[in-house]
C-alpha cells in the first residue's frame, strides 16, 4: 500500500516516482523543480536523455548532469524510450526517477 496523503486522506499509489510527483502535486510545489519526461537517447552506463524545451534546439543532459534512481538503473532503459526526470534549478542536476511509458 502507498504512502497516505495528508491533506487528502488518500492513499498514494504507483512507483516511488509516481508518489513523488502526486506528493509535490498535494503539498505544493517549488517553482525550482520542474518535473518532465525525457527522451533516452543512450542508456545506461552512458545514459544521455533529450528534453524538450519548447524551441527548435532540444536539451541534451549526458550522464554527468544526471543522478539516477536505482529504479531506473535495474530498468537500463533503451534508447526511444522514455524517463521521468526532476530538475533541480539550483543545482542544475537532473533526477532519473523512473521510467515512462
Amino acid at each position: 500500500m502507498g504512502v497516505m496523503g495528508k491533506k487528502s486522506g488518500l492513499p498514494i499509489q504507483g512507483s516511488p516516482a509516481s508518489q513523488m510527483v502526486q506528493l509535490i502535486s498535494t503539498f505544493g510545489h517549488n517553482k525550482d523543480v520542474t518535473i518532465e519526461v525525457a527522451l533516452v537517447t543512450a542508456s545506461l552506463p552512458d545514459m544521455k536523455i533529450k528534453l524538450k524545451t519548447g524551441s527548435d534546439d532540444d536539451f541534451i543532459l549526458d550522464r554527468y548532469d544526471l543522478i539516477i534512481s536505482g529504479t531506473v538503473i535495474v530498468a537500463n532503459p533503451p534508447a526511444g524510450s522514455y524517463v521521468i526526470v526532476i530538475g533541480d534549478d539550483d543545482t542544475s542536476k537532473f533526477f532519473v526517477m523512473d521510467t515512462a511509458n
